[in-house]
């Protein structure tokens, strides 16, 4: 089951995912919404958290658009949306695997708009999707 953002769970504060696990085996998409359904250019940041010399601590960053609702019309009926997949946005010498498949912190840094975002990490065999919320 997949949550549900209320108001209060929209931040202008960095939103912080732990343990995020990149696997060959698996899709995982950072979502991302905007509370004031506005465009918007957010920072995202990776960093490496599980065990392989020289890989901990180790990060990347990346800019995701948010793109503003077209069903809007210049309310905030609906939330602005932007999306990317970082298993893919990730640099490929920081997925080098190490006791079991890499873990990350990513963060999400919100510019202009209170934001709220998840991940949704889909095994590609089953389907079965893990939604992680922000600590």
């Amino acid at each position: 089951m997949l949550p549900v953002a209320r108001e209060r769970d929209f931040s202008t504060h960095s939103l912080s995912f732990l343990n995020v696990i990149i696997s060959p085996n698996s899709r995982t998409l950072l979502r991302m919404y905007g509370f004031d359904n506005m465009p918007d250019l957010v920072t995202v940041k990776a960093t490496r958290t599980s065990f392989f010399p020289g890989l901990v601590g180790k990060s990347a960053s990346f800019q995701v658009p948010i793109l503003q609702h077209p069903l809007s019309l210049g309310g905030a009926e609906f939330p602005s949306f932007g999306s990317i997949d970082v298993s893919a946005a990730i640099p490929m010498e920081l997925l080098t695997p190490g006791v079991g498949f890499p873990r990350f912190l990513v963060e999400v840094r919100p510019n202009e708009q209170k934001l709220w975002a998840l991940i949704t990490v889909t095994n590609n065999t089953s389907q079965h999707v893990t939604a992680v919320t922000p600590q």
